[in-house]
Parts: structure tokens; C-alpha cells; sequence
């Protein structure tokens, strides 16, 4: 099968990610403004270009990006701020995200195991099969990353809005 070790690689680094995220929520996050923003930048350019894909359904991922802000917002409520030895920290205690990136890990290993039962490496050209779904025939994938954007959007402004400090009047 072509392409096949590629893909077990490719899911098998998806998975490290993935337990990097469950290893991450354990410890205390240094707030660290400049990488928030950056955050916040890509995933918005990341959203604004899939959005002028010709296939896509505004009305659709704009839906799957209020669900993601929804649930951003949701785990916002479960953080909790301390000052470290650097600055503010925050420590999340909601599982939320962990989920999303789950949903969103899980869906990916599966394209990928669907191209390993075909024979066909997951970069390879779905158009040149007649017969292959096109991306208006099979959202799910393009939904839950939209999920995704809106949730790390929301709550990585969440986060970096509400660790500021007040200052002294």
C-alpha cells in the first residue's frame, strides 16, 4: 500500500499531540502575551481563508464557529489565575479542550485510516476518482475545525484579556 507508513507516522505524532494536551492541563500556563496574539492571528487567517473555499457553507462553519466560541467561553469559566515567579499564570480546569482537539484528532486518523483501506497516501488528489467525496459531500471534518478555531480564538483572548492586572489608580 502506497504511502501507508507515512500516514501511521502521521497518526502516530496525532496522538502524541493529543497526550501532550491531556499532560498539558495538569500544569500552570506562564501568560505570555506576544504567542496569545500570534495564536489569535493564524487561527483567524486560518479561518478567513478556509471561508473563501468556493464549496464551503458560511451559514455552516459560521455555526460550528459560534459552538467553538460557545464552548471557548465556557472553559474560560474554569480557569484560574495566580501570580508565578514570572508573572501571571493560569491553571484550566475544564476538559473542553481537550475534547475538541479529540473530536477534531479523531476525525483526521479516520480520513487517514479510510486512505490506508483504499490504498492511497492522505496528500493523494481526492478529484481524480469520480467516485471519491467531495468536501460539500463530507463537512464533518471542516466543521469540527472550525469548532476548533472558534474555540482557541475565544478562549486564548479569553484568557490573555482576563490575566491583565489592574492598575493602581
Amino acid at each position: 500500500m502506497t504511502g501507508t507508513l507515512g500516514t501511521i507516522l502521521l497518526a502516530a505524532l496525532m496522538l502524541l499531540m493529543l497526550y501532550r494536551r491531556f499532560k498539558f492541563m495538569r500544569m500552570p500556563h506562564p501568560v505570555r502575551p506576544i504567542g496569545m496574539i500570534v495564536r489569535i492571528a493564524i487561527m483567524s487567517m486560518l479561518g478567513g481563508v478556509m471561508l473563501m473555499r468556493p464549496w464551503v457553507s458560511p451559514p455552516l462553519l459560521a455555526g460550528a464557529l459560534a459552538v467553538g466560541a460557545a464552548l471557548g467561553g465556557y472553559a474560560l469559566t474554569r480557569v484560574r489565575f495566580e501570580q508565578g515567579k514570572r508573572g501571571p499564570v493560569y491553571r484550566s480546569n475544564s476538559r473542553v479542550g481537550t475534547i475538541v482537539f479529540a473530536l477534531f484528532a479523531a476525525r483526521l486518523i479516520w480520513r487517514m485510516a479510510e486512505r490506508i483501506l483504499h490504498g492511497q497516501p492522505p496528500w493523494a488528489r481526492r478529484m481524480a476518482d469520480p467516485d471519491a467525496a467531495t468536501p460539500e459531500q463530507m463537512p464533518l471534518t471542516f466543521i469540527l475545525l472550525f469548532v476548533v478555531i472558534g474555540y482557541s480564538v475565544c478562549y486564548t483572548a479569553g484568557v490573555l484579556i482576563r490575566s491583565r492586572t489592574p492598575q493602581p489608580a
